[in-house]
């Protein structure tokens, strides 16, 4: 096998076995609310100086956050990569996000 092809198997092997949870989201597939969720997020996080890498999901609020975060379908929930290990005892690294008042929340993390 040549180097050339050897390199592309290699990257390949590589790409197939990353997580996939742990991708990076495409911003030109966010809708304008999502892309300000990011921005607000990452805005967050730059502020607390926490470095967790580029979001990998923007979701619905999970429900019971109202009281904190206000209206669910004004809020979002964007998802940061999450070592395998803490999975199991902290769930995900997410960033709560109203994106109509511009507020921010760490999500707790059990």
């Amino acid at each position: 096998m040549n180097r050339r092809t050897f390199a592309a198997f290699a990257l390949l092997v590589l790409i197939g076995c990353s997580d996939p949870r742990n991708r990076p989201i495409p911003l030109d597939k966010l809708t304008p609310d999502e892309k300000k969720a990011v921005g607000l997020a990452m805005g967050q996080l730059e502020a607390e100086k926490i470095e967790w890498g580029e979001p990998t999901a923007v979701k619905p609020l999970r429900p019971g956050w109202e009281e904190v975060m206000g209206p669910r379908p004004d809020c979002l929930l964007v998802v940061f990569p999450t070592p395998e290990k803490e999975l199991p005892l902290l769930g995900d690294r997410t960033v709560m996000v109203n994106t109509t008042t511009g507020k921010t929340m760490i999500s707790p993390r059990e």
